[in-house]
């Protein structure tokens, strides 16, 4: 049998404690990535340009399958803005 731990131990307390501050640092890393975004397809930001920057800064071959996908797939939202 499983040996219950009381909800009152300080060690289970300061557990969930730790737990809840990285998932509030989580939420609020993602809230600022979602208004930067914003903000960034409101200026017209050209995507491929700072997709290219990443993966020049990373040393990613462009020429690659994965970094063609990538390409490609920040260039399919800008083509759509455009239509409408």
């Amino acid at each position: 049998m499983s040996k219950h731990i009381p909800k009152t131990d300080p060690a289970h307390i300061k557990g969930l404690r730790s737990i809840a501050a990285v998932e509030i640092t989580k939420g609020i890393l993602v809230l600022l990535g979602a208004f930067a975004l914003i903000i960034l397809i409101r200026r017209d930001v050209d995507f491929q340009d700072i997709a290219l920057s990443v993966l020049n800064f990373l040393h990613i071959d462009t020429d690659r399958r994965l970094a063609e996908k990538f390409l490609d797939a920040l260039g399919t939202p800008r083509r759509c803005m455009r239509a409408l």
